[in-house]
């Protein structure tokens, strides 16, 4: 019999830590699966394969959209589709193509605006997984404002006067010696605001590059040094945890995904990759802050991070 997730109340000392449902996955093409780790009548959260974009159905200048993916299944009533009777999927907010991790999916529209608005009023709190060039800091904050640039291609520039506020907090973890003879160190990085690229730009900016990253690399750091990742984790980000008050039973839920199989691809020792996992286990909530109304409304955030 097929298991779900169905979170219950919980106090706000104890939010819902929701654990992965075992052989849930949505099949995608090139072998690829979306791992479903928590599911209730309103939302899926799955974990999102690297590389998988996300765009409207009609974007067609990619064969791993995931929109297109989803609303072909839902059409075609795909097994996975049949047993949970869906008719509707959207994704929420957003992660970047080539970064791995927790995706929301509204399964009806009363849910996406819903979801929505929590991302938009600063309600979710995310965390992030990051691997990183160089020996940071063991705390630091940047607080640069972001501003987009499309050309020659859709990226982020850091510190201009006309940007987006935008905030994100990191913590290094642990520090390790790739193969090549390079440092780097794993990163928690928990985005107070959601910018496009704003994890990625913002290490950029403080001097610690994320691995693999095609757009945002320091000209002085040898990229060959740096080479590490796989197929599965071209870019070496990953979103890892989601907290929200559920906007229909106010349940506080608190999702994670793992990051074992990611960290081993960027040649992370046994000791790092525990450390994180107890990390991301034990990772701090704080649920019943409400967003303030006059920051919420003047200063409305994008839903897109990674």
């Amino acid at each position: 019999m097929r298991r779900k997730q169905f979170g219950q109340s919980s106090s706000k000392l104890a939010p819902d830590t929701v654990q992965p449902t075992a052989h849930e996955f949505i099949p995608l093409a090139a072998r690829q699966r979306a791992l479903i780790l928590y599911e209730d009548r309103n939302v899926l959260v799955i974990d999102k394969p690297a590389n998988w974009m996300l765009a409207p159905r009609h974007w067609k200048h990619t064969s791993r959209n995931l929109q297109r993916a989803l609303e072909i299944a839902i059409q075609e009533r795909h097994a996975w589709v049949k047993r949970r009777n869906i008719r509707f999927l959207r994704y929420v907010h957003r992660l970047d193509a080539e970064t791995s991790g927790l995706l929301i999916l509204a399964r009806n529209r009363l849910a996406l605006t819903r979801f929505t608005r929590l991302f938009e009023t600063g309600s979710v709190k995310k965390l992030y997984v990051a691997i990183v060039a160089g020996l940071p800091p063991k705390t630091w904050h940047c607080s640069k404002p972001i501003s987009l640039c499309m050309a020659p291609q859709p990226q982020v520039k850091v510190g201009r006067a006309d940007g987006k506020p935008a905030s994100t907090t990191f913590t290094r973890l642990a520090s390790y010696t790739l193969p090549s003879s390079a440092d780097c160190s794993v990163v928690l990085a928990e985005p107070q605001t959601g910018r496009m690229h704003q994890i990625r730009a913002h290490l950029w900016a403080t001097g610690f590059p994320v691995l693999g990253d095609p757009l945002y690399w320091d000209a002085g750091l040898n990229r060959d040094k740096f080479r590490a990742g796989s197929t599965d984790y071209p870019l070496a980000l990953r979103a890892v945890g989601l907290e929200y008050p559920d906007p229909f039973t106010r349940a506080e839920r608190r999702i994670t995904a793992e990051a074992s199989h990611f960290l081993a691809a960027f040649r992370a020792p046994k000791a790092v990759i525990e450390t994180v996992e107890n990390a991301v286990k034990n990772w701090p909530t704080r649920f019943g802050q409400l967003p303030n109304k006059r920051t919420e409304h003047s200063n409305r955030q994008d839903i897109h991070n990674g």
